[in-house]
């Protein structure tokens, strides 16, 4: 017993000397903007540009899943990169006016989390996959247009994505239209065999042509 109690402070001992704190709200951020002293806004949380794992085990802070090599190869038109994926939040009311552009050859997420956000559309079609969320009012009202690569569209607002989506040169397309009054344009699937309904499918091997 005694030797048991013994090992469980030499544990707690190392974590007290690893510094793991919990997260404070006080890090919270909803873009870059929001983070001071050289930290980025990642996953909702600011965090350094020294990111490191803490302890794994049970009940232990998990890793934070930012580095320098995602911060340094970001192009300006995302918010942040993780793990060379580029993200794009377009949060708020109206936000996003324009099209919104996805840089070339990696992949890309874009989030249009606001009424009426990404009004314009998003243009996906050069990035290497796309991921894109409209879940509020009247979001993506302009047309999304995805790449050769794999594509995944949720449209759950009410009358979002109203100029529907183009696919029909992926690789792999999956569509969620869902929201009242989504897609009142159809999407446009890679194949025949791949139109659900109003929505475009990825399930079956001849809508997985993804290498």
């Amino acid at each position: 017993m005694r030797y048991r109690l013994a090992r469980g402070a030499v544990a707690l001992a190392a974590l007290a000397s690893c510094g793991i704190t919990a997260r404070s709200d006080d890090f919270r951020c909803g873009g870059p903007t929001d983070c001071a002293d050289g930290r980025a806004c990642v996953d909702g949380w600011c965090v350094s540009a020294h990111d490191a794992a803490v302890a794994g085990g049970d009940g232990a802070v998990g890793m934070v899943d930012a580095t320098v090599g995602d911060a340094a190869d970001c192009p300006p038109v995302c918010d942040s990169c993780l793990r060379g994926t580029c993200r794009i939040s377009c949060e708020g009311t109206g936000a996003c006016a324009e099209l919104v552009v996805c840089p070339p050859a990696m992949p890309c997420e874009v989030r249009c989390a606001g009424a009426t956000a990404c009004q314009a559309g998003v243009d996906c079609s050069a990035a290497s996959s796309c991921n894109i969320v409209c879940n509020e009012t009247g979001a993506c009202a302009g047309l999304v247009t995805c790449g050769s690569g794999r594509c995944d569209v949720a449209c759950n607002g009410t009358g979002s994505c109203q100029d529907g989506i183009d696919c029909s040169g992926s690789c792999r397309c999956d569509t969620d239209c869902d929201g009242v009054g989504s897609c009142s344009t159809e999407p446009m699937c890679p194949f025949a065999a791949c139109v659900q309904g109003i929505d475009c499918t990825d399930i079956g091997g001849a809508c997985h042509q993804c290498q």
